[in-house]
């Protein structure tokens, strides 16, 4: 019996990874597979905890979004496989009281950061407001002329608020912004003028209700509901019978939902992706990634306070813009690793190797998801997530038995003690912190940034070259082409100054290969580097880094014993 239950939690696990909230078929077949655990439960009479928690999860499938729904079934499919290894962490959704299902907050519901959100789009939302008034107030022919401008700039706050809300579990605002961006697809936002100002006065309440700890008098399906009706009565969506059905689906006061049993479709409508949008978001996640394995690295285990909530703030960023993408397998492996981080922040937990170990699995799998871009849910992709959830619960199994993890851990690895020349000292809070900002250019554009200031160069210098000689009597000429010629040299090498970077990214990927290729054989290795901070062409360091990558290597496998 107990075998039973473990195969149909780890095929129920395996399905949440694979489903998304859109996804009619699937949600019914996490519903058969609850009803299928909770029977199993019942029968195995030790159970009954299982099975009443299976029992209220299928139940909210008559009243919750699809992506609510499966939120609240992975967090018990958590809690249900350290239930199963007799783990005292075992808490179901239905034994954390009203607060943990309310449809406005999010499992990850995370109180830390609700004060900078709501100081940020506090703000954010007034210049939303000025721009939407201030926008309609333009003559009709300017208004067609700025429109496109004017969606560009909607949509990109939409984007924006509704990731900051998912990252920290504000459901509601989420959802909400999330329908509202739907609407918007076939309802262009110059033509929206009222409904935009609608979201941001409903909007705006969340924040206030939020900002006295209360929840917002009117809820997210409640505006929904509002927002639907508005566009409809401009018959804007007359003849649209897909906005009937999102209308008399989101209405679940008259309980039409709970009738049918099915999702309330309002979150389960696709969303479109601003490719740009994807691309950057990418790009920061590999940053991310990169970061977080450097702070792994450099401290070899030894963490302070901050530098664990550095690599919170890493996973939890990662969360939640996947989240938006609907990168699942990023989102669902980051959220059940940030449980655990942020135990270790509430010093529940210990910083140990074994975190260090799982951590490093974790940038693993998010760079080979990340390199599958839109695609990151793939199959291959879900078998890889599913190793590292399993060896999440295996690491939180393992937690309550420190002296044999320990004792384990020790046989089987090899420690690896990095140290650099130059890692900075410690400084004081007096100092002074020089901030830099930096700006993401497409290396193409860079390219011919570089080769138009070189042609420039070589203009100027013949411009010069001919002034001097039919001009050679005239100082006032004289002294401009010298001056010609200086600031000319200047930027030829500030245009040259950008096509380069420092070595350390590629240093750092030999960190790493030093690590694994140490653990591999068992040998201890003290890796020491110096003069990552110089500078090369990065075509050059492109170049290097597969010859070094294979000295590394060499070294590590044939000259150390």
């Amino acid at each position: 019996m107990r075998a039973n239950l473990e195969k149909t939690l780890n095929d129920l696990s395996l399905l949440l990874v694979m489903v998304d909230g859109s996804d009619v078929t699937g949600l019914e077949a996490v519903v058969h597979l609850l009803c299928e655990l909770e029977a199993l439960a019942l029968a195995a009479k030790d159970c009954q905890r299982l099975a009443h928690a299976a029992n209220f999860i299928t139940s909210l499938n008559k009243t919750r979004s699809g992506v609510e729904f499966l939120e609240l079934a992975k967090s018990f499919a958590c809690a249900a496989q350290a239930y199963l290894n007799n783990s005292a962490d075992a808490i179901f959704p239905n034994e954390l009281g009203p607060d943990a299902v309310d449809p406005e907050l999010g499992l990850n519901f995370d109180r830390e950061f609700l004060a900078e959100f709501i100081a940020k789009h506090r703000s954010l939302l007034a210049d939303y407001e000025a721009a939407v008034v201030e926008f309609s107030f333009r003559e009709p022919e300017e208004r067609k002329a700025h429109a496109q401008e004017f969606s560009r700039y909607i949509r990109g706050y939409l984007h924006n608020i509704k990731g900051d809300a998912g990252s920290i579990g504000l459901s509601g605002i989420e959802r909400a912004t999330h329908c509202f961006e739907d609407l918007l697809l076939k309802n262009q936002p110059p033509e929206a003028i009222d409904e935009l100002l609608l979201y941001k006065e409903w909007t705006l309440s969340c924040l206030d209700a939020f900002s006295r700890n209360e929840m917002p008098a009117k809820g997210s399906i409640a505006a929904i509901e509002e927002l639907v009706w508005s566009f409809q009565k401009r018959n804007i969506m007359e003849e649209d019978s897909a906005a009937q059905d999102i209308m008399s689906e989101s209405r679940i006061g008259d309980g039409q939902s709970a009738a049918t049993g099915h999702d309330d479709g309002i979150t389960s409508l696709p969303s479109v992706i601003d490719p740009e949008m994807l691309a950057m978001f990418l790009a920061e996640a590999e940053d991310h990634l990169t970061a977080l394995e450097s702070i792994l690295l450099e401290k070899d285990g030894q963490f302070a306070a901050e530098d664990v909530d550095k690599i919170f703030r890493v996973v939890h960023s990662i969360k939640g813009a996947s989240s938006y993408f609907n990168l699942h397998q990023i989102t669902e492996s980051s959220h059940r690793l940030e449980s655990i981080l942020d135990r270790v922040r509430e010093g529940e937990r210990t910083a140990d190797h074994a975190l260090v170990e799982l951590l490093f699995a974790y940038v693993d799998l998010e760079k080979a998801l990340l390199s599958q871009g839109s695609a990151g849910d793939s199959a291959a992709g879900a078998e890889k997530t599913e190793q590292f959830l399993q060896a999440v619960s295996a690491y939180v199994q393992n937690a309550a038995e420190p002296e044999r993890r320990t004792k384990g851990f020790a046989a089987e690895t090899a420690e690896i003690e990095l140290s650099s020349f130059a890692g900075p000292s410690q400084s004081s809070e007096a100092d002074v912190v020089n901030v830099k900002s930096f700006v993401k250019v497409d290396t193409n554009r860079l390219d011919l940034l570089v080769d138009s200031i070189g042609e420039m160069v070589i203009y100027s210098s013949m411009l010069v070259r001919c002034c001097r000689e039919l001009l050679q009597h005239n100082q006032t000429v004289q002294k401009n082409c010298a001056q010609v010629e200086k600031f000319a040299r200047e930027l030829q090498d500030i245009g040259m100054s950008m096509r380069l970077d420092p070595v350390r990214g590629l240093f750092q990927k030999m960190s790493r290969l030093v690590w694994d290729s140490s653990k591999k054989l068992g040998k201890q290795v003290s890796l020491h580097m110096k003069g990552e901070s110089t500078e090369l062409d990065r075509t050059v360091i492109e170049k290097l880094a597969d010859p070094l990558m294979h000295m590394v290597r060499n070294a590590v496998d044939h000259g150390i014993e």
